[in-house]
């Protein structure tokens, strides 16, 4: 971005889209990244739908609750429970009056100029300035404004596709300093609202990559998560965009971007081995609406890969949504064998053990009639068995720490002999 053409699309609509949170103090952390003045509302979700709303509004720069009592009563440990935010109109009380947008140039130019962090330079202040200017509408100029009293990321969706690009983008914090840096050796793509880098894993990238890790970005090595060696991928989620950042921590805040030319940027990234589907990818989807209570589908999308050597990904379920099978229903349908029952994780091994080699099938456990939680299991050629949870993405022996009212396991078939295991 350069100091006489602001790039862009128009603002980032997540100031209106609702966001799925997973628990109280996300929830708090969306609501101060808003900015004073700013209200909204929370729907708490369960199996049975809407359970209720609770009005939010930051306050001064905090998180003030309508309702205390009714979220502190919500279990968000529970996979059948989601908190759904959304933010509506603005009070007065915020950094720019709500009749900014009808100001004459000069004073919606001073109003912003006034409220900027008092510790940016000159220049940044201008760039900043010039871009509420060029875009000249409130709901932009407040969430710039707030992005850079926390020290967040300012780039647009269409900057950082303009990175990804190879094309060079000047930021105006240390959050967006550090994602040039890092992508400027690597490859950089959006998924969904989440921003997710690819890098060397060295000791020149290693400051970068801490202070992501620092802010609550996920850090992903290893082939599980469908990455080469010696590579790092960093996952920045949308609220983790919007974190308060402090710059006196790192040596990384002031740190220069690379100024390598674009050829050379280029060559760069093609040293880097993009990140292949892995099983991160199974339940993941650009919205990623509508996905907490699919882990059945996110099981027949990993039965799908590991039985076809496709790779697959889960539908999600929506409120209202038509058929929804039995337990016995699904397994007919996935062309389950005989289901096996067993106590604990030592005999659910030893059962799934017993399919014998590249074979692969489904671990049915239930905590009550009404919830059951399905994933996936398989064993190699070596005869090692593996658990895999399509829902989370993830490794699928965490499911062995909750006290299972019933667990059982059933085969579905043999491995494809072109599955290629990612761990």
């Amino acid at each position: 971005m350069d100091s006489t053409t602001p790039h862009g699309d128009r603002p980032p609509p997540d100031s209106t889209a609702p966001e799925v949170v997973d628990n109280l103090l996300l929830l708090q952390r969306s609501v101060e990244s808003w900015g004073p003045g700013a209200t909204g509302v929370v729907e708490v979700h369960d199996l049975e739908g809407l359970r209720c709303s609770v009005a939010v509004h930051n306050k001064n720069g905090r998180c003030a609750v309508s309702d205390t009592g009714a979220l502190n009563a919500v279990d968000c440990r529970s996979p059948f429970v989601s908190l759904h935010l959304r933010r509506l109109a603005d009070r007065e009380g915020g950094r720019l009056p709500l009749a900014w947008d009808a100001l004459p140039h000069h004073e919606r130019s001073r109003l912003f100029r006034s409220e900027l962090p008092g510790d940016m330079s000159e220049e940044d202040a201008h760039r900043a300035t010039e871009l509420a200017m060029w875009f000249a509408e409130r709901r932009y100029a407040t969430w710039l404004l707030e992005r850079l009293h926390r020290n967040a990321l300012t780039f647009l969706p269409a900057d950082l596709v303009a990175i990804a690009a190879g094309e060079q983008r000047r930021g105006l914090t240390p959050f967006d300093r550090v994602v040039v840096a890092l992508a400027a050796g690597g490859h950089l793509k959006l998924a969904g609202w989440s921003l997710e880098i690819t890098g060397h894993d060295c000791v020149a990238t290693a400051p970068h990559v801490e202070f992501l890790q620092r802010v609550g970005a996920e850090v992903r090595r290893g082939t599980i998560h469908g990455l080469a060696p010696d590579t790092v991928e960093c996952n920045i989620s949308r609220n983790v965009q919007a974190r308060l950042v402090d710059t006196t921590s790192t040596k990384t805040c002031s740190s220069t971007p690379p100024t390598e030319s674009l050829e050379e940027r280029a060559s760069a990234s093609h040293r880097i081995a993009p990140r292949r589907f892995s099983w991160i990818d199974v339940n993941r989807v650009s919205d990623g609406a509508n996905r907490i209570n699919n882990c059945w589908n996110g099981a027949a999308a990993v039965a799908t890969w590991l039985g076809s050597a496709l790779p697959s990904t889960a539908l999600p379920v929506y409120k209202g949504s038509g058929f929804r099978p039995t337990i016995k229903e699904y397994l007919q349908v996935m062309g389950a064998g005989e289901v096996i029952f067993a106590h604990g994780e030592a005999e659910v091994r030893s059962a799934i053990a017993a399919w014998g080699p590249n074979s692969h099938g489904l671990v049915v456990a239930s905590l009550m009639a009404q919830s059951t939680h399905m994933f996936n299991a398989y064993v190699d050629a070596n005869g090692l068995v593996h658990m895999v949870d399509g829902h989370t993405g993830t490794c699928g022996d965490y499911n062995f720490a909750v006290d299972w009212l019933r667990i059982g396991v059933a085969r579905l078939g043999a491995l494809h002999p072109g599955f290629r295991e990612p761990t």
